[in-house]
């Protein structure tokens, strides 16, 4: 994309910068039935040309100090919503349960449709556009499982119980759960190929 060569005062540019705003003013612009601010659809001098250049600079602005991980995270999303059909990215977008899933689709879509912008794809950034307007809050989330708030209800003693059932235990996984329970290994990672090997150091 090409850069202005220097920032215009006053204007869009007050408003904020980032894919954000840039997402937030094309929405505007598809709600009030405007045209998205465009270098094809500007003509030089006009006020669509200083908004088009000032949403040009507010993206550059954001490449420049976007965080790497969140840009990997982000650009991800970007790439997948490409190559979705509008009924896979309705599907993708309303599959939610959590706060924290809901509001990263929506942000990753604003995300996306300012890099569709950015990247001259017109058609993409109508159709991300669409279903962000389209995209709902629901009417309740439900909690993200963890195992921490699930641990709260074990006794105290767990441990201790553990390991003493199976110290009396004749199972043939007995070795298999005092490995996950030393060393923290998972039951799935018994199903490699290289197993794993336990050594004897007189009685530890």
């Amino acid at each position: 994309m090409k850069t202005p060569t220097k920032k215009m005062k006053g204007g869009l540019i007050n408003r904020g910068s980032g894919f954000i705003k840039i997402a937030d003013i094309i929405i505007e612009a598809i709600d009030k039935e405007q045209p998205i601010p465009h270098h094809t659809t500007v003509h030089a001098g006009t006020k669509a040309n200083k908004e088009h250049n000032e949403m040009v600079l507010m993206y550059n602005d954001a490449v420049y100090n976007i965080n790497p991980q969140t840009e990997h995270t982000y650009s991800r999303l970007y790439e997948q919503y490409k190559k979705m059909t509008n009924n896979e990215l309705a599907l993708y977008m309303n599959k939610q349960t959590t706060s924290g899933g809901y509001y990263k689709k929506r942000a990753g879509l604003k995300r996306a449709i300012a890099r569709a912008w950015a990247d001259d794809d017109l058609e993409l950034v109508n159709r991300l556009a669409t279903r962000y307007r389209l995209h709902e809050k629901p009417e309740r989330f439900t909690r993200r499982e963890s195992k921490r708030a699930d641990n709260s209800t074990i006794v105290a003693d767990w441990r201790n119980k553990f390991l003493g059932k199976l110290a009396k235990s004749k199972s043939k996984y007995k070795n298999h759960a005092l490995l996950c329970y030393l060393c923290g290994m998972r039951p799935e990672e018994f199903t490699h190929d290289l197993g794993a090997t336990v050594f004897f150091d007189g009685d530890k």
